[in-house]
């Protein structure tokens, strides 16, 4: 196979098969993650040489975000290698990335922590936003590519990445992950994650913007648990008040579901009391045996229950 420094008429000599083999051979030197700095290097190199690709480069790394797996962003870059006209630039364009890699190294801290949507969603919204002047919470999937993208299409460098990352880590460790206890115990119940979806939808405007959606209980639960961690890191006021507000109305719709069969029952109320009681039950379209369950609920929540809905008596 030719070397880098083959400076020949390689497609001359090289079928497109023995092309794509060599492309492939180059990219093994590299961690999966690293195609998407390449990639992007490769758009800029390309740049002098067709007025084609200057055209297209912008449009083309922004395709980057809508691929599922850092294989098909290697298929991507190897498409848009074969469209130079000259296939000698291939051999200039991997010098250039073996003298820079260096600079862009791979920060391994990003790959121990890849399983974990959680915290790779709180370093997006995070770590890769310290300069913006207000923060707004994005919601991305598969969450560890865009991760990976915005790590190597930020201009800071290394060092700063590296230690912005490092410190929301750090930040979610010891603030962030203890604070949705109640909700992990939530998300046991299979009804939950798409009541939460739909109740901050109908609440928060600011989720309510969110333009993913999702497509299974894993989803829901990870987007939920992503936007809350966001509102605690960036507004804990807002958030301990609508942490306070959801875990209410979870509790109150569990209430009204525990009793589907109801026993019929007989209250001595004064007549003021019973009238004022069909005037609700008329305003608020729901039975007066409704009404007087939601009442009392309401009270128990008051008086004998934390803001979490757990018993203190």
């Amino acid at each position: 196979m030719s070397s880098f420094d083959d400076q020949s008429q390689i497609k001359k000599t090289m079928s497109e098969k023995e092309l794509t083999d060599f492309i492939e051979g180059s990219l093994k030197n590299y961690h999966a993650e690293e195609i998407v700095w390449i990639l992007n290097e490769f758009l800029n190199f390309s740049i002098p040489f067709e007025n084609k690709q200057k055209r297209s480069s912008s449009r083309d790394l922004r395709r980057i975000k809508d691929l599922s797996s850092f294989n098909e962003i290697k298929q991507e870059f190897i498409r848009l290698t074969k469209n130079l006209e000259d296939w000698n630039h291939i051999y200039l364009f991997f010098n250039n990335v073996k003298k820079k890699a260096n600079q862009y190294e791979f920060f391994k801290t990003l790959r121990e922590i890849k399983d974990n949507d959680r915290l790779c969603s709180f370093i997006y919204n995070t770590a890769n936003k310290e300069k913006e002047s207000k923060n707004i919470f994005e919601y991305k999937d598969p969450i560890y590519i865009q991760l990976i993208y915005n790590y190597y299409t930020n201009r800071n460098n290394s060092d700063r990445k590296n230690y912005n990352i490092e410190n929301a880590i750090l930040t979610f460790n010891d603030q962030i992950n203890s604070k949705n206890k109640s909700l992990s115990k939530n998300f046991k119940n299979k009804d939950f994650p798409i009541w939460a979806y739909s109740y901050l939808k109908h609440v928060d405007n600011e989720f309510s913007q969110i333009r993913y959606i999702p497509k299974n209980e894993k989803n829901y639960k990870n987007l939920i648990n992503a936007y809350l961690d966001y509102l605690a890191h960036f507004d804990i006021i807002f958030y301990e008040n609508l942490m306070n507000k959801l875990n209410k109305a979870w509790s109150q719709k569990k209430f009204r579901d525990k009793d589907k069969v109801k026993k019929p029952y007989h209250l001595p109320l004064t007549k003021k009391a019973k009238e004022e009681l069909r005037k609700l039950s008329a305003f608020k379209d729901l039975s007066e045996s409704d009404i007087l369950e939601e009442l009392i609920h309401q009270m128990f929540l008051k008086e004998m229950c934390d803001k979490d809905g757990n018993l203190k008596y």
